[in-house]
């Protein structure tokens, strides 16, 4: 009787420490990710010390290097977006994850359903990409504390080469004199004339907070960058987004 006593409690020992030992193991995918999420984290407080103002007033983001990984199914500098802010996230799976659910969740054609679509992708790295009001508090707010946003807009070509000219024109003249011509200088869209096609997107990487002008670039780089208002970009909007984690 001892014996079978003896054996009984050998094997409620060895249940009691595989229970401890599964207790103890990392709780799947979602664990993984809390744990690549500590370890490559972002600190925020380095972000906000890599936001420089020029003597114009000229207010900037650090810069976003370009992502390892090229994702084909993200619009230009997306990928390079999250995996400079969310660098935890597999973006390659993310990538594929979109091919395969692309009907209805083309950035060009359906930046909400694809943003919602990356969201479910990323769930599992408790991240995702949130959708903001387009207004210049915020927007200022976002660059004052390191973070860059992302924008979907209504591709227009006139309103392009209107702020590819008056960005240059900008460059040349005083700060002070400036603040007054922005307001003289705004695009006003003739509407019977519009030429809207589709879709585009930039970073939004910096503000001046004496003209009340937003700094958005295609492609992240100084030669790149544009300046419009807060005002104008209510006009184009579709949707403006920042990293969440």
């Amino acid at each position: 009787m001892k014996k079978y006593i003896g054996i009984a409690l050998v094997l409620l020992a060895a249940i009691a420490g595989i229970q401890s030992f599964a207790a103890e193991k990392p709780n799947g995918a979602k664990e993984t990710a809390k744990k690549g999420k500590s370890e490559l984290k972002i600190d925020k407080e380095t972000l906000k010390k890599k936001v420089r103002t020029m003597p114009n007033g000229d207010t900037f983001v650090g810069f976003i290097p370009i992502s390892k990984d090229f994702c084909v199914n993200f619009p230009r500098m997306l990928d390079s977006y999250t995996a400079y802010l969310m660098p935890w996230v597999d973006l390659k799976e993310v990538d594929e994850t979109i091919e395969s659910r692309m009907e209805g969740a083309n950035p060009v054609d359906h930046p909400q359903n694809f943003l919602k679509t990356v969201n479910q992708a990323m769930a599992k790295y408790a991240c995702r990409l949130k959708k903001i009001p387009t207004t210049e508090v915020l927007i200022k707010q976002r660059i004052q504390a390191g973070l860059p946003l992302y924008w979907f807009c209504w591709e227009d070509d006139n309103i392009w080469g209107y702020m590819s000219a008056r960005t240059l024109e900008r460059k040349s003249a005083k700060p002070d004199e400036w603040k007054k011509l922005v307001a003289q200088k705004l695009y006003r869209p003739n509407f019977s004339q519009l030429k809207i096609r589709r879709n585009s997107s930039f970073l939004v990487l910096g503000y001046n907070a004496q003209t009340g002008e937003i700094a958005i670039s295609p492609a992240n780089n100084d030669a790149s960058i544009i300046w419009i208002t807060a005002q104008e970009m209510k006009r184009q909007d579709t949707m403006l987004i920042e990293a969440s984690w």
